[in-house]
């Protein structure tokens, strides 16, 4: 069976706005596609930042994306990016990613957009290891349970993996989608892709597997 893996990051503002479009194509595909993620830990170490010293950046980011998605942000975003008691550090997210990817692989895809969404949507403070982990609680996890698993180096050593296998291929943005079938690894988009052109190079690829196969 086929899977299908987002590259995507929790501080992505495209991955966010490109959730609809993703979810769109898997339900067109229902039953065809394992799922999975990989987080590229955009903002990490030295670039973490207080988001009000990224505020003009993020409001030009966001006026772009929506002109070109139609997806807006909600308004406790916009009041995270007037302080800098909100810092960006795409690893606490990450870790929780890779945490639902340990315990409840099928729901790892899920809970990725789902975190996306309540930071973007919803303005989640990205830091907050207990806002993270009551998030986490939905999806099967105990809300203290979840909470040490994202304070723990085994935590964030599963993070860091991501972060090198990332590193590690062509792809230098997010979201990125890729297509994995038979130990092959096809990456299908890489940015904001509309639907449409997603599900053109998706059968372009489909019909290039299958014909190796005769």
């Amino acid at each position: 069976m086929k899977e299908i893996i987002l590259a995507f990051d929790p501080l992505c503002m495209w991955s966010y706005a490109y959730a609809h479009i993703l979810e769109e194509f898997l339900a067109r595909h229902q039953n065809e596609f394992f799922t999975s993620v990989v987080c590229s830990g955009m903002i990490r170490g030295d670039l973490t930042v207080g988001a009000a010293r990224q505020k003009e950046r993020l409001l030009h980011a966001s006026r772009i994306i929506t002109e070109e998605s139609g997806i807006g942000f909600g308004p406790r975003f916009f009041e995270n990016i007037e302080t800098n008691s909100i810092v960006l550090d795409s690893v606490p997210g990450s870790t929780a990613v890779n945490i639902m990817k340990h315990l409840n692989k099928p729901k790892a895809l899920e809970f990725a957009l789902d975190l996306s969404r309540n930071i973007f949507a919803h303005g989640m403070d990205p830091g907050d290891h207990r806002q993270i982990a009551r998030l986490m609680a939905g999806y099967g996890l105990e809300m203290n349970e979840a909470l040490t698993y994202i304070r723990s180096d085994n935590g964030k050593y599963l993070a860091y993996q991501d972060f090198q296998w990332f590193e590690a291929t062509p792809m230098r943005r997010t979201p990125a989608l890729l297509l994995q079938v038979s130990g092959e690894l096809i990456q299908l988009t890489q940015g904001y892709t509309p639907m449409e052109k997603l599900e053109e190079v998706y059968q372009t690829v489909l019909k290039k597997y299958d014909f190796s196969l005769n």
